[in-house]
């Protein structure tokens, strides 16, 4: 049955009369946008629409992906572009979504990203280099995937050479801080035949990091790191005060392998360990918190690396950090990484972009950390969408 794969839902909360009339009022360019997550073990979707103070959240939801490959939900698994097509297709019907316009998100894992330090030069003369440059820094041919760059404004925190060395060398070449991201075409091929398969016109693939910084990374007291813990992967990034992102890696640390652990420890099946995991986690009195620790600390330990190493590299270290993605819903887990980071530590909560009624707060800032990305994309598209979709 559907309704066994739509694991968290949330229907559109106006009334009919209430949609015609908001259609009525709704200016020019006030189309309806999509933002889609398209995940290993779950699909996630948002819908907002332009006001004239924030974008309002007309409706959003997941669906499970395991039952689409005889798998059990909750579980990660590799479907074709027609079953994940399929997959989108039954979760739009289902939240009443009708915007077909918007953002997808790239998997980071399908991206090889960097920060590298090149000589100041003209638009033109940048991107002959950064071509050069990437040779360098990609393992495959550079025909293979698609490069964009940008270059990070300076910063007055960034330490020099002076800061980093005792001994006084003069610098007479003016570097230029710029981030390289080269997707994989054949995974971006992918996307648009999923894309096409569903009937969705889409104006941005976007890799996904990006989406949740500007979605969930609060960055007003400093640079922020961002931990998604997912069900395939991990993905640690961090967002300066600008928003730019300074450092994006994936690691093969992951709720999934987690959820096998129990299974193997405690002598359940698949559904019954991930359940435990979810009500359970690393709470106080969580009979599985031994069996997951190893792996958390795991996931804790590469962050801090990360954390110590910006650090050193700039006067303003790291503020804050921010999980996301449905590991960040596991009971116990934000005061343990604080704990372990030694930093102020919150579950995202994207939908603070968002006009939303007061009812349903509750249950946003609790679904939140699953949708930093879609309504990453989906704030994304809104402000790029053109005069008329149509």
């Amino acid at each position: 049955m559907l309704r066994d794969k739509i694991t968290f839902m949330a229907f559109p909360f106006l009334s009919d009369f209430r949609k015609e009339l908001d259609a009525k009022l709704a200016p020019l360019g006030a189309e309806s946008v999509l933002g889609l997550d398209i995940g290993t073990s779950s699909i996630k979707i948002v819908q907002i629409r332009s006001d004239k103070e924030r974008p309002v959240l007309e409706t959003y939801g997941e669906i499970e992906l395991g039952p689409y490959g005889n798998a059990n939900s909750g579980e990660a698994v590799r479907l074709s572009s027609v079953k994940n097509a399929a997959a989108i297709v039954d979760l739009l019907h289902e939240v009443e979504a009708k915007a077909r316009w918007g953002g997808v998100a790239v998997a980071l894992s399908s991206s090889l990203v960097s920060v590298v330090d090149l000589p100041k030069r003209d638009p033109e003369q940048m991107n002959r280099l950064i071509r050069a440059d990437a040779k360098k820094i990609i393992p495959v041919a550079i025909d293979q995937v698609t490069l964009d760059w940008f270059p990070i404004p300076d910063e007055e925190f960034t330490k020099s050479a002076f800061d980093r060395v005792s001994s006084k060398v003069p610098v007479t070449i003016k570097l230029q801080k710029v981030f390289i991201a080269a997707t994989d075409n054949e995974a971006l091929a992918e996307y648009r035949e999923i894309a096409s398969e569903a009937n969705l016109r889409i104006a941005f693939y976007e890799i996904e990091s990006f989406s949740a910084i500007r979605s969930a990374a609060d960055t007003k007291n400093g640079p922020v790191i961002l931990i998604d813990l997912g069900a395939s992967t991990t993905k640690i990034c961090i967002s300066s005060r600008d928003h730019f992102t300074r450092s994006a890696r994936t690691f093969d640390l992951s709720g999934q392998k987690m959820t096998e652990k129990i299974m193997k420890d405690m002598a359940l099946n698949f559904s019954e360990a991930e359940k435990l995991k979810r009500l359970d986690g690393l709470s106080e009195k969580s009979k599985i918190a031994s069996i997951i620790k190893p792996d958390v600390d795991q996931i804790f330990f590469e962050a801090k690396k990360i954390i110590d190493l910006y650090n050193s590299d700039y006067k303003i270290g790291i503020s804050n950090a921010v999980f996301i993605g449905g590991g960040a819903c596991m009971p116990g887990i934000i005061p343990y990484g604080s704990n372990k980071l030694g930093l102020p530590t919150s579950a995202g909560n994207p939908f603070d972009h968002t006009s939303v009624p007061m009812i349903l707060e509750p249950v946003l800032c609790e679904a939140g950390p699953k949708f930093a990305v879609s309504m990453g994309l989906a704030l994304r598209a809104q402000s790029e969408q053109p005069t008329s979709q149509l």
